[in-house]
């Protein structure tokens, strides 16, 4: 055992073994316990003591997992693709119950679109992600961001978005290897939002400067600065191929843009949130542009970066912006 690879490579193996467990007190079951308890100790406390109901060799490579929670900088799971998922699936398969406190980070992977957190949710990405860049939390920045994000005039870009692309980013962080990055390019990505902006992309634009100017006042190094501000500005639907280029950024756009692949009833809502956002537009103008927006989207190769969110998102999102085009031909 020598760290989190080896970790997730323990879990699929017993994975595959626990249709060998007959009862509750068989092997399987219980590392799924210690799995779960080295996944989120607080829902699922751990008693050291029961590590003797497993397999010496499996109990050694737990304990080891939980020393490597010390010298690690992020959970034991997150260097691994998708670790996330897997964890959650078994804990949900073998009906391990989420204590309700903790509900808002147990987002079912049954589900491909998460609810929005709640505060407390939403509060610990934005401290995960100031830790993560090794910087302390800049007093009241939150709370600006919160009241940008409330300001009457938005009807999609508001806090629920916020709340939708951090959710989904709780369960895709480990594929990106700046995860902290990509969590404060969410915070910041439409922190800015004019709908009746003159200038195309100066929202993002706006958006990206609010973040660079933060960055730097919190003490960050410079290049941390430029890729978080490149990460908001790979936000715009016609950003350059060189901003979209990178892990993180196929990462954040793909967040971004995942309300195009989420449940029909969903989407429904995003459209119609979005005419209301410009409901200054007239209809006929409106139709025509947003036709056009929609088909751009279809007419791509793929519309996600990521397998990840390509095996997701993909075929519901091309089903949803189909159905959004025969809506406005009508």
């Amino acid at each position: 055992m020598t760290g989190p690879l080896d970790f997730y490579n323990d879990m699929q193996r017993m994975v595959l073994r626990k249709g060998e467990a007959t009862a509750k007190g068989g092997h399987a079951f219980q590392f799924l316990l210690q799995l779960a308890a080295t996944y989120n100790g607080e829902a699922f406390p751990l008693d050291l003591f029961e590590l003797r109901a497993v397999d010496e060799a499996i109990s050694d490579d737990m304990l080891l997992c939980i020393d490597a929670l010390r010298w690690g900088k992020s959970d034991v799971h997150s260097p691994v693709p998708d670790g996330d998922s897997p964890v959650r699936a078994e804990i949900d398969q073998w009906g391990l119950k989420w204590p309700e406190a903790q509900q808002p980070f147990a987002v079912s992977v049954t589900n491909s679109y998460p609810t929005p957190l709640n505060n407390a949710a939403l509060g610990a990405t934005w401290d995960a992600a100031w830790s993560a860049l090794d910087r302390p939390l800049p007093a009241g920045l939150q709370a600006e961001l919160m009241t940008a994000w409330s300001e009457p005039h938005r009807q999609y870009h508001d806090q629920r978005h916020l709340r939708e692309c951090l959710a989904r980013w709780m369960r895709s962080r480990g594929h990106s290897p700046r995860a902290g990055e990509v969590a404060l390019a969410l915070w910041f990505h439409d922190a800015i939002h004019d709908p009746k902006a003159p200038v195309s992309g100066s929202n993002e634009l706006n958006s990206a400067a609010w973040a660079a100017r933060s960055l730097e006042r919190a003490g960050a190094d410079r290049d941390t600065v430029q890729r978080v501000h490149d990460l908001v500005m790979a936000t715009q639907q016609d950003a350059p191929d060189a901003l979209g280029s990178s892990a993180n950024a196929r990462l954040l756009v793909d967040i971004d843009l995942s309300i195009l692949g989420s449940p029909a009833e969903r989407f429904e809502r995003y459209d119609q949130d979005v005419r209301k956002e410009y409901a200054w537009v007239p209809s006929f103008r409106h139709h025509e542009v947003r036709a056009l927006v929609l088909q751009s989207f279809l007419d791509r190769p793929t519309l996600c970066h990521g397998e990840y969110a390509l095996s997701l998102l993909e075929t519901q999102a091309r089903i949803n912006l189909a159905a959004a085009l025969s809506r406005l031909a009508q």
